[in-house]
């Protein structure tokens, strides 16, 4: 039918002649609504008339020589008749035709390299389609339909036309633009791996019609997760995803709300997520925290408490990960903070819980009657919000206000009717009851002849600084003490002084070092207000800005560690240095490898972290920190005793070593060895008793060397449970039994060699078990009286016979030999102890070095202990058969013993021995005479009972 059309209005334009020739048509080809311009062949001044198929089309703007009008929005495809008239002329009208197209594709959006459907109607000649320069040629069938289908090439995501274009016998033209979103969907970089993802997209037209871009759309991840969004007017969004998404890759799908079909896909790459770590979780500040980050992407970041740019640090990032240890800061308020790392992009954080320091309460002296004064020492009570932060301690006696550091000193008064024995103080900050500490003293009974002590003198004026150098601008820190007024006045020499209000003559303060201070060392002063005495001067060194910086090959360790300090970066002209621990000056020993730096002794000093400094005088300075940790465990006899470049030989440390030495052989060693003695001779006694000749013959059943190894294990059994808490583990315990053994073999087996060798006959050898209730005895006796180390009853076997072996020479020489090797064994195990205790005080936590240096230690203390006692002039004791030979041979060997027994193990209290506690004197007194008496009864006791039995000799 549409063929015949055609040919019918092709007769009628022929029929019309001239007039259908003369208009021309301007486009000839379009869909509806194209504008077009027609031309006639003549002029026409009044204007036009537009009609097209014989219905009247408003001209939109009209010349004498041509008229705009819009085909009809309704036009059907195909030929339509467009006829022109000229207004109030009888010319004739002008006609021609405009041919009507469609033109659409399938979709409105389309990502690149996918297919685009374009269907039309109405055509009569070849027809292209051309996208971005693409074009393909499309089909026309004999009806005029078109179908055609069109890649989209790789073009940038946007607003694009398909063009129609018609090629026909008369010319070519474009009749169609067909608007066509080239979509796409792309992942913006990601700033930091974990954190949110940016996703792009462009292209899209989610508007009601054809051309309208704006409109809402949806994202969807995985095809499960949908995500709210809206086009731009440009038909692009940007979307942040969620940073909650598990790594790994995910499929991204987008599309308009109006046509959920037409969809874009991407792909997101998630990496995974970056881990900041610490340990420990909580901590007191000053204390160090280790962070490891791990799945980092950056080379360089820097680790900042809460973000504060002031404590930042940076640290290298190496194969993505990193090890720092971090100082939690010394004025940090406690409570959660957060460890906060810059990598290039978001932060990570870590939260650290900033505790308080465990406090720690000294009271001395540890004995005292009622009515007497003693002074209680508190360090680390944080009472405050922060470390040091001052605030009122309350003890159980008073209270006291701590100072900056967290300490304070008090002076207490013994209630008059307190009783006798043990007593505890407890101290506990006012603000928070859980920061407390308690310290032990014994209230001693009340005498006669007690006398009031005297009057303690005031304290002397004293002025510390928190640290005797620094660089302009720092804060220094003054503690001041024994200021007896109520306004202290105190500054820089020759510049206006500050004012401070001390509490019972202590103040703690600030002064601020100037930006014009000069270079070099200058003086603090501290004086009471409007007075000119008492007054007290500290040296201040005004350094200059340097990069010079401070190395501790080892920053933990207990009081007496050997420490290597290292300097880096020291100007070329600094060769005299020194160092500071904390607030004193601590003899540095050079190294030839150290240009700058040096060993150094870690100072008697609590538990705590402290500031070490190394000093080029006037020039610079570095910082570094130690700490001191709560418990380090090392047994009485390793830290009493002391190497061989430790030992004193002043005249006056000599004395006082030999007055408590000989206190000490009298009070515990007399009653003890008379009693081991007494023992040994109610032996034929036992036999007579059915009870005791019952456990003689179990005990003979049982092998000797079983025997000795249970006395052996029993004895350091007993002594480890009468030591200080802190040594009372499995590897003290092993310690004491090897010298236990070692000790008691040596002296024991060499004495009987030499009385074998000498007469020819042998000795029984047996346990005896009374030994270990006279270790007991003075195990229990040391540990009351505070002895440490206590006085070790090393000689529990002996080997006897049923007769005595020998002459009188023989069996004093076989006591010498057995004494010479004793103290030989000793001297040995001394010698071999001095590595492992050179290694112990450099903070050694290996474990065989902690067990050689407690087993070389014992060793060495029981075997002089053993000699010492065993050598005492009396008629039961191996020493009266010595000295009945040579008294000068006993007087060398009992000298040796002394000062190897009292100097070497007691030389660090040996100062004391001329300041005795005599109430303590008194009660050792008793405790011996008590011992001594019951002792003397027992042996009195056996000698009379073998009187009475002649046959039991």
């Amino acid at each position: 039918m549409r063929t015949w059309v055609v040919i019918g209005l092709g007769v009628v334009t022929s029929l019309l002649g001239p007039a259908a020739a003369d208009l021309t048509l301007t486009p000839r080809w379009g869909v509806a609504g194209t504008m077009v311009r027609a031309e006639p062949a003549g002029g026409c001044e009044a204007g036009y008339s537009v009609s097209v198929d014989g219905a009247f089309v408003e001209p939109m703007e009209s010349d004498p020589s041509s008229v705009r009008f819009a085909v009809p929005g309704d036009a059907v495809p195909g030929p339509r008749q467009v006829t022109i008239r000229c207004l109030g002329q009888e010319l004739g009208d002008h006609s021609g035709v405009f041919t009507v197209v469609t033109a659409a594709a399938d979709v409105a959006m389309a990502m690149r390299g996918s297919t685009v459907t374009v269907r039309g109607d109405g055509y009569r000649c070849a027809v292209r389609l051309v996208l971005a320069g693409t074009g393909t040629d499309a089909r026309v069938g004999e009806k005029g339909d078109l179908t055609a289908s069109l890649t989209v090439p790789e073009v940038e995501a946007g607003h694009h036309v398909i063009d129609v274009v018609a090629h026909c016998p008369e010319g070519t033209q474009e009749v169609a633009r067909i608007p066509l979103g080239v979509v796409a969907v792309g992942q913006a970089p990601s700033p930091h791996p974990g954190s949110a993802i940016q996703i792009t997209g462009a292209g899209f037209s989610c508007g009601p019609g054809p051309g309208a871009h704006a409109g809402p759309m949806r994202v969807t991840i995985g095809g499960t997760r949908s995500i709210p969004t809206s086009a731009g007017p440009d038909g692009t969004f940007v979307l942040t995803l969620p940073e909650d998404l598990a790594p790994g890759t995910h499929r991204i799908s987008a599309f308009c709300d109006s046509r959920p079909p037409e969809a874009a896909t991407g792909v997101v790459e998630v990496p995974a997520r970056p881990v900041l770590a610490r340990s420990p979780a909580k901590g007191p500040a000053g204390s160090l925290v280790t962070v490891r980050g791990t799945r980092l992407t950056c080379a360089n970041a820097t680790l900042a408490w809460d973000g504060v740019q002031e404590t930042a640090r940076p640290v290298t990032v190496t194969g993505g990960a990193f090890t720092a240890s971090v100082p939690v800061p010394a004025d940090a308020v406690f409570g959660p903070r957060q460890i906060v790392l810059t990598c290039g992009g978001t932060p990570l954080t870590a939260s650290f819980d900033v505790v308080p320091r465990t406090p720690r309460l000294d009271v001395w002296p540890q004995r005292a009657g009622p009515g007497a004064e003693v002074v209680v020492q508190g360090t680390m009570f944080d009472c405050g919000d922060r470390a040091g932060a001052a605030g009122e301690v309350r003890h159980t006696w008073g209270s006291a206000t701590t100072g900056g550091d967290g300490g304070f000193r008090a002076r207490v008064r013994l209630p008059r009717d307190a009783g006798p024995g043990p007593r505890t103080i407890r101290a506990w900050c006012a603000a928070d009851e859980r920061r407390a500490a308690q310290g032990r003293l014994t209230v001693t009974a009340v005498t006669p002849r007690d006398a009031p002590r005297p009057t303690p003198r005031p304290a002397p004026v004293r002025l510390r600084l928190g640290a005797g150098h620094g660089e302009r601008g720092e804060r220094v820190t003054l503690h001041g003490s024994g200021f007896a007024c109520g306004e202290v006045r105190f500054g820089w020499a020759g510049r206006p002084a500050r004012s401070a209000w001390p509490a019972d003559g202590v103040f703690h303060a600030e002064l601020p070092v100037p930006e014009n201070m000069p270079l070099g060392r200058h003086e603090v002063a501290a004086r009471c207000a409007g007075a000119v005495e008492p007054v007290s001067h500290e040296q201040y060194d005004v350094l200059p800005t340097t990069d010079a910086t401070l190395e501790l090959v080892r920053n933990v360790g207990p009081p007496g560690s050997l420490v290597t300090a290292i300097g880096r970066a020291f100007p070329a002209e600094c060769t005299t240095f020194r160092l500071r621990f904390d607030d004193e000056d601590r003899p540095l020993t050079r190294l030839r490898e150290v240009p700058a730096g040096g060993d150094f002794t870690v100072p008697d000093r609590g538990a705590g972290v402290y500031s070490v400094s190394l000093v080029c005088g006037g020039r610079a300075t570095a910082a570094a920190t130690y700490t001191i940790p709560e418990v380090w465990v090392r047994p009485a006899f390793a830290t009493a005793v002391q190497g061989p470049g430790e030992v004193s030989w002043r005249l006056g440390h000599l004395a006082g070593s030999l007055v408590l030495g000989v206190l000490i052989v009298l009070l515990l060693g007399f009653p003890a060895e008379i009693f081991n003695k007494a023992y040994e001779h109610s032996r034929e006694l036992g036999e007579r008793s059915r009870m005791l000749r019952g456990v003689r013959d179990a005990l003979g059943r049982v092998p000797v060397v079983v025997q000795f190894l249970v006395a052996g294990a029993a004895g350091a059994g007993l002594l480890t449970l009468v030591s200080p808490p802190d040594d009372r583990t499995l590897d003290t315990a092993l310690g004491y039994l090897v010298a236990f053994l070692l000790t008691c073999l040596t002296y024991t087996v060499v004495n009987e060699v030499f009385i074998r060798w000498a007469t020819g006959i042998a000795g029984s050898f047996r346990v005896l078990p009374g030994g270990l209730a006279v270790a007991a005895v003075c195990a229990l006796g040391s540990f009351w009286l505070g002895l440490d180390p206590g006085y070790v009853y090393g000689i529990i076997t002996v080997f006897v016979s049923a007769q005595e072996r020998g002459a009188e020479e023989d069996r004093a020489r076989a006591v010498l030999v057995a004494a010479v090797a004793t103290l030989t064994l000793s001297l040995v195990a001394w010698l071999a102890w001095t590595p492992s205790h050179d290694e112990a005080l450099r903070a050694s936590v290996d474990p065989a070095v902690l067990r050689a240096d407690t087993i070389f230690a014992a060793v060495f203390v029981m075997g002089v202990q053993s000699v010492l006692f065993g050598l005492i002039p009396l008629p039961f004791l191996d020493g009266y058969k010595l000295t009945r030979w040579s008294r000068r041979v006993w007087g060398v060997i009992v000298a040796v013993a002394l000062f190897a027994f009292v100097h070497i193990v007691y030389g660090k209290e040996s100062e004391k021995a001329v300041e005795l506690d005599w109430d303590s004197v008194r009660e050792m007194l008793g405790l011996f005479a008590a011992f001594a008496v019951a002792s003397l009864a027992y042996w009195a006791f056996v000698r009379f009972r073998r009187s009475r039995h002649p046959s039991s000799r």
